[in-house]
């Protein structure tokens, strides 16, 4: 019960600060309050984890983290392939963005893993709803704007 509640603690103050940073940013600014998020996060789970013993936290965090950084690859090689004239603004903003998105998919990951145990049906449904809403919720957010 204590994971619990110190998971919903430490996830509403991300939720928080979230909040704070989309209702006070713009693009560009947006963009680095997002990977100032990221990085907060991704420095504070492995810090609260080994101090309050929830060693399933941490060893969750040392698969996601690698794992996030390299959902940046297949993004690397379709900006490579299929961008006919990558202009330097374009590059500019995937380096920005590769950074953003490097630690980004460790948070609704963790909260997929960690809520399936080890039922894959429940990660399969809970990863298409999370993956679907975040799709869906990118282009209201201005998440995938070039000017971030």
């Amino acid at each position: 019960m204590r994971a619990w509640r110190d998971a919903l603690l430490f996830h509403l103050f991300i939720a928080a600060a979230a909040v704070g940073v989309f209702f006070t940013l713009r693009p560009p600014e947006l963009g680095w309050g997002i990977l100032g998020l990221v990085a907060v996060y991704n420095l504070l789970l492995p810090l609260i984890a080994s101090r309050s013993g929830h060693r399933d936290w941490l060893e969750l965090w040392l698969f996601l983290l690698p794992l996030s950084v390299l959902q940046v690859l297949p993004d690397w090689v379709l900006t490579q392939q299929f961008a006919s004239s990558p202009s330097r603004t374009w590059r500019t903003a995937y380096r920005r963005g590769a950074g953003l998105h490097g630690g980004m998919w460790v948070i609704p990951l963790f909260w997929i893993l960690w809520l399936a145990g080890r039922s894959t049906l429940t990660a399969a449904v809970l990863a298409l709803l999370v993956f679907a809403g975040a799709e869906w919720a990118a282009h209201p957010l201005q998440l995938c704007t070039r000017s971030m």
